[in-house]
Parts: C-alpha cells; sequence; structure tokens
C-alpha cells in the first residue's frame, strides 16, 4: 500500500488546459506561486480571493511583462494584469474585486484574457489558533487568434486546409470563451505564531 501511494504522489504532476498559469504581479511568481497560503494584497484575486478579507484599504494591483525579448522574427509575447480591490465598511462585511489579465502575441495574433469578479470577508474569528477567511471568484476567460499570414500561405490539399489552400483554423478570426470559479479558504494563524 506505502508503495502504491509513493508510486501516486511521484506520479503526480501539474496539470493544464487551454490556459497556462503564467502568474499575476512579481511577488507571487518571485515565490514560486506559493502565495495562497500568505495572499494579503489586490493579487489574492488570482491565487486566492478568501486573501481579500485582510485587506483593510482600498488597492489597485498592476504588472506588465514582455517574454522572451529579441526574438528573430519580432514577436512579442507580453503577459498584462490589472486589479481593484475595495473593502466594505472598513473590511467589516468583506471587499470586492475586479481584475483583468492578458496574455498577448504581437497584440492581435494570439490572445487570452481573463475576467475577475471576487469578495472575501472573515468567516470565523478566534477559531482554535486562527481566524478563518473565505472568498470565491467568477471568472470569464477568452481566448482568440488574429487573421495573420501564416493562415493564407498554407499549401492547399493537405489535411486541414481549404481548397484556396488557407489553413482553416486560422484564417478566421476565432473566439472561444468559458466562465470558471474559484473558492478559497485561507487560516491565518495569530501574529505569535
Amino acid at each position: 500500500m506505502k508503495k502504491s501511494l509513493a508510486l501516486l504522489l511521484a506520479l503526480a504532476c501539474p496539470a493544464s488546459a487551454a490556459f497556462e498559469d503564467s502568474g499575476a504581479g512579481a511577488r507571487a511568481p518571485g515565490m514560486g506561486n506559493a502565495f495562497a497560503a500568505i495572499a494579503d494584497d489586490a493579487y489574492a484575486i488570482h491565487y486566492n480571493p478568501a486573501g481579500l478579507a485582510l485587506l483593510s484599504r482600498p488597492e489597485a494591483a498592476t504588472s506588465y511583462t514582455r517574454h522572451f525579448m529579441g526574438l528573430a522574427d519580432g514577436s512579442q509575447m507580453t503577459t498584462s494584469f490589472l486589479a481593484y480591490a475595495q473593502p466594505l465598511k472598513s473590511g467589516e462585511n468583506g471587499t470586492v474585486a475586479a481584475a483583468w489579465q492578458q496574455f498577448a502575441l504581437n497584440s492581435t495574433a494570439y490572445q487570452e484574457q481573463s475576467y475577475y469578479l471576487a469578495y472575501g470577508r472573515s468567516l470565523a474569528k478566534g477559531l482554535g489558533w486562527g481566524d478563518l477567511y473565505g472568498g470565491f471568484t467568477g471568472k470569464y476567460l477568452r481566448r482568440s487568434f488574429g487573421n495573420f499570414p501564416e493562415a493564407t500561405n498554407a499549401m492547399g490539399g493537405a489535411s486541414g486546409f481549404d481548397t484556396k489552400g488557407v489553413d482553416s483554423a486560422l484564417a478566421n478570426r476565432s473566439t472561444a470563451g468559458t466562465v470558471d470559479a474559484d473558492l478559497g479558504f485561507l487560516y491565518r494563524l495569530k501574529q505569535n505564531y
């Protein structure tokens, strides 16, 4: 039993789908994205919405990253993030937040956008050695391809191409979107621990 459990744990790896998480801001990725347990600023909307309850005043957060600078073909890959969090009545009624994140290739060739709306609040104070917080984030995720030359200079007759030699997956601006939700909890130990 122990050997099979150890084997399952050794095979565990992160799973990803169409949206690859590149993180938000500089602090959390600098911590290896181990931010969920201390989420205590406006970036909590991305990592753990329960952390929004820890805010005592309004916060705005923004970041911009250019990936792989100096590519031979002049491509520019960027990640942008913008968030705002507003505590309600000095944090007693929780905190609401909204955010936008985008990963883009040359602005129009390819984009992944995420729109966030979140709420976090205290669930129980003085629970054992700390306090319990909870939060919820609703998201709309959108991915789109733009029109670019590679779509029209494809070889005709091959599988996946129409009779004019145009790659049907790339020729027309294609957009797909879906909704997503995160539920987060945070148990924060008292300062002496």
